[in-house]
This record gives structure tokens, C-alpha cells and sequence, in this order.
């Protein structure tokens, strides 16, 4: 670790570099008095060949695929929701649920924005007053759930299995693949 001088610059690593080679960028982490702490930048990560093919790119211009990264903290709170099967009003907007199994979960008032609970199973759920806005429910179950005043602007429900459900005060508004019956029952 070096002193950085308070000229501005950045500081070095001490190792050496050979000829040809470039020093690894360096970001200022945490100012320690007049020390710097610095530790090497992470580069970007390039798709990488398998089997001596070469890597595809799924942009046409070359750009790498985003890759859906998922926090530790989201996984805490799919594992915490999984295990006490309710969350009353809280946010677990933009989660991964697709397959899950939530059986009798109470979701009431809870933010459910962009989530993605495509196959999942939300049988006999409570889901009062929830957001589920631009939700992904291609194929879940929600056999018997309590809807009531749920929000589903702009949620895909296609063939969603929406028997018994009591939909009384849901929006369905912009809703791909909600049924005419769901519709008359509001």
C-alpha cells in the first residue's frame, strides 16, 4: 500500500509490470488519514467459449447478454417469504417467484411490482389489496385466492388458472389474458 500524495493522483500498486504489459486500473476504495487504500478495478466480464466454440452474443452488435444478476438480500427475503408464507404490506417488488409455491400465502397490501411468479402456485392466497403491476403470472395458479382490490395494471395472467377466485375491486386494467368471466364477477 502506497501514500498517495494529495497532488490528486491515484495510486500504484506496488507490484511490477514487465514490458508490454499494462499496470491493472486502480480505484480509490477508502481514504485511511493521508494513506489510500486501493484495490484493482473489476474488468467486465466477456462471454466465454464452451467447448472451443466461440461465444455468442446475444445483441447484434456484439454487445454481451444482460445477465439477471440476484442479490443476496433478494434471496433472504424469497427464503424468508417461502418459510412463513406471509408479508403483510412489504416490498418484494422485481422478485424471481416464478415456480413457487405459496400456497395460502398472505400477501396482503404487499408490493409485488414487476415480480415474476410465472408457474407459480398462489391457491387460497391473500393477496387484498396487493400491487402486482406488470407482474408475470403466465401459467400460476391462483385457484381460490382473495383478490380484492388487488392491482394487476399491465400484469400478464395468461392462462392463469383463476377458479373461485374473488376478484371484487381488482383492476385489471391493461391485464393480458384475464378472463371475461373474471371480468363479469368484478
Amino acid at each position: 500500500m502506497e501514500k498517495e500524495q494529495s497532488s490528486g493522483k491515484t495510486a500504484q500498486p506496488a507490484e511490477s509490470v514487465s514490458a508490454g504489459q499494462e499496470a491493472p486500473p486502480v480505484k480509490t476504495v477508502q481514504p485511511i488519514g493521508e494513506a489510500v487504500v486501493t484495490e484493482p478495478e473489476k474488468k467486465e466480464e466477456q462471454p466465454e467459449a464452451v467447448s472451443g466454440q466461440a461465444a455468442v452474443s446475444a445483441d447484434p452488435g456484439g454487445s454481451p447478454a444482460p445477465v439477471e444478476e440476484v442479490s443476496t438480500a433478494d434471496e433472504d427475503k424469497v427464503a424468508a417469504l417461502l418459510k412463513s408464507r406471509s408479508c403483510y404490506s412489504c416490498d418484494l417488488s422485481g422478485l424471481n417467484l416464478s415456480g413457487k409455491n405459496l400456497k395460502g400465502a398472505d400477501l396482503e397490501k404487499a408490493n409485488l411490482t414487476g415480480c415474476n411468479l410465472e408457474g407459480a402456485s398462489l391457491d387460497r392466497a391473500n393477496l387484498k389489496g396487493a400491487i402486482l403491476v406488470r407482474a408475470n403470472l403466465r401459467n400460476a395458479s391462483l385457484q381460490g385466492a382473495d383478490l380484492y382490490k388487488a392491482d394487476f395494471t399491465g400484469a400478464d395472467l395468461t392462462d392463469a388458472n383463476m377458479k373461485k377466485v374473488q376478484a371484487d375491486d381488482a383492476l385489471f386494467t391493461d391485464a393480458i389474458g384475464v378472463s371475461e368471466e373474471i371480468l363479469k364477477k368484478k
